[in-house]
């Protein structure tokens, strides 16, 4: 199982230290193919290009029972959609999973940005691991209300946990005060991480981040017996990621 949280807009590489993608002089692929590049601007062009090989490569390291999430926004998620339905094939295609998040402001100029957009691809449709009553999740007051009415009721009361759907809302992105906060600006948190590694992948399968960041999926894959594989091109990002697991294996 794959999970990865790449830079998600074109001016990435002033915030982590990349080559400059403006600067890129890769010539042109198969990107260039797939999308009408007229409608992009050269970061978003260069972006994509940079991408893509990327891609190419984490299929070939998917088993058949793999599956590969790709964490994303606004900026450019709309473009990578095209870039995985070519890939990985459109009918591989499982969920645009909304990660709706309550932190952060709100803007008086347009509606507050409160989602990331998370592409769920599979290698094999049918071979995949996916263990959905693992991570299910709470029912909502009004439904368990509902099934205290005996006419047409179709759950039990105290069946409080149904079935995942593709919207989640039950989990908060970091706040500054938050007990595993380690100063990495686009840390995400482990409650999400688990929750993608308990639904696609089984114990001692194994689990990769080519964006690893702050460590995070390597840390929850080590507590749920799994085995990891991590990298990153930032410094700090491995710095932080070494020291943590460290940590984590001193326990």
């Amino acid at each position: 199982m794959i999970y990865i949280d790449p830079p998600f807009g074109i001016e990435a590489d002033k915030k982590f230290g990349m080559i400059s993608w403006k600067k890129n002089t890769q010539d042109k692929n198969k990107v260039d193919e797939i999308l009408p590049m007229y409608i992009l601007d050269v970061g978003e062009q260069n972006y994509l290009r940079w991408l893509y090989p990327r891609l190419v490569l984490m299929k070939e390291l998917l088993s058949e029972q793999g599956s590969i999430y790709v964490h994303l926004d606004w900026h450019v998620g709309h473009y990578v959609k095209i870039l995985l339905d070519e890939i990985f094939g459109k009918n591989n295609f499982v969920n645009e999973i909304i990660w709706n998040y309550a932190t952060g402001g709100v803007s008086r100029e347009f509606y507050g940005r409160k989602h990331d957009d998370i592409y769920y691809y599979r290698k094999s449709f049918r071979s995949a691991i996916f263990n959905p009553e693992l991570v299910k999740e709470k029912r909502t007051e009004k439904s368990l209300k509902r099934a205290l009415n005996p006419v047409g009721a179709r759950i039990s009361e105290d069946n409080t946990l149904k079935l995942p759907t593709d919207v989640w809302n039950d989990i908060n992105a970091l706040n500054p005060m938050e007990n595993e906060r380690l100063e990495y600006a686009t840390q995400k948190p482990s409650k999400l991480i688990n929750k993608i590694i308990l639904a696609s992948s089984n114990e001692n399968s194994i689990v990769a981040d080519f964006f690893c960041g702050s460590g995070t999926t390597g840390a929850v894959a080590e507590k749920l017996g799994r085995r990891w594989i991590m990298s990153d091109i930032n410094e700090i990002a491995c710095k932080i990621s070494k020291e943590r697991l460290e940590k984590l294996m001193l326990k």
